[in-house]
């Protein structure tokens, strides 16, 4: 691809317009984005305010170097993901310190969601197998196993764990970074979905997902518990279930969305290394408890959905315990 492939460049930014509801990872949009990186250039793709972002493509823009800008009156134009107001000064998109009106308003026709992030490592062997986390987390969730995934949008391989493995192999050392598609939670309508990124090195092979579904209440104690269950068996290293509103159709708009609000961790025996089960367990508080026996043993908590008077917020007890977990803060909880 060159540079026509880009709607305007200049000396530092290649950009793209996408006048669509809803941007998704394309093979097209992948091609534009490898062919700015090569020509060290920022790629910025240019929305109207009402447009939303696949999970594919937000992961995409998270990247460095990349921007999703929306439209606004006047000619000016904010950020989809911080809000920040851009001015085009002729050269390149100048951020101010503004927020724009656009980022804060509401959207009443937002449904709630299922936010998980999850990773494990495995051994640095050509037998190790990956898909199986994002597998078990599909099946937890919505009671099928994935129907597909691709390395861009819409996803062109039926799911088979074998064929995804030896993909991920035939590129390496290169990250892959993987489409996964699947059935909606019971009762809802809107299809799973959730990225998959691969990454092997010499000392192991590390999957990270980050898997959305739509669910319109909280899941219930007994789901959270029975979700824990699932990711100590996976020997995670880490995994974390959140509740989160303001999305539409798990797509993200160019608006405020907060954060998904925890409502099951996990930390695997690799994480608690650095202190131990018992002591992680004196610290994580009265809603945690210890899955299977040494040397694999898992840390779960789980936090209250409701608001609790005189008790902190889930997301300040999540990132308290993250912290002392990490050795940042010491203090006993």
């Amino acid at each position: 691809m060159s540079d026509a492939c880009f709607d305007f460049v200049t000396a530092t930014t290649a950009v793209v317009f996408q006048d669509k509801p809803v941007v998704y990872r394309s093979t097209w949009l992948m091609q534009a984005a490898a062919t700015a990186q090569d020509m060290g250039k920022d790629f910025v793709v240019l929305t109207p305010p009402s447009a939303t972002l696949t999970l594919p493509m937000s992961d995409l823009i998270a990247s460095d170097g990349f921007q999703w800008l929306a439209t606004m009156d006047g000619g000016s134009f904010f950020d989809g993901i911080t809000g920040r107001v851009h001015r085009w000064d002729g050269l390149d998109f100048a951020a101010t310190d503004t927020i724009a009106d656009d980022y804060l308003q509401m959207d009443n026709n937002s449904g709630g969601l299922v936010h998980v992030r999850a990773n494990t490592m495995h051994p640095a062997s050509a037998a190790s197998r990956v898909g199986e986390l994002v597998q078990s987390i599909f099946v937890e969730l919505t009671d099928e196993p994935p129907v597909g995934w691709g390395m861009n949008e819409p996803a062109s391989e039926p799911w088979d764990v074998a064929e995804l493995t030896e993909h991920c192999l035939n590129i390496a050392p290169n990250t892959s970074s993987i489409v996964v598609v699947g059935a909606a939670r019971p009762g809802t309508k809107v299809p799973s979905v959730a990225v998959l990124t691969v990454e092997r090195s010499s000392s192991g092979v590390r999957e990270t997902v980050e898997f959305l579904a739509e669910s319109a209440d909280p899941l219930s104690r007994p789901q959270l518990d029975s979700f824990a269950e699932v990711m100590h068996r996976a020997r995670v290293r880490t995994a974390l279930l959140g509740h989160a509103v303001a999305f539409k159709g798990l797509c993200r708009p160019a608006r405020f969305t907060g954060m998904s609000v925890p409502g099951c961790a996990v930390f695997g025996a690799e994480a608690l290394a650095g202190h131990g089960s018992s002591t992680a367990l004196a610290n994580a508080g009265a809603t945690a408890r210890l899955l299977g026996t040494a040397p694999y043993e898992s840390l779960a908590v789980t936090y209250p959905q409701e608001p609790l008077a005189g008790q902190k917020h889930p997301l300040e007890l999540y990132a308290e315990l993250v912290a002392w977990l990490e050795g940042q803060d010491n203090t006993a909880r």
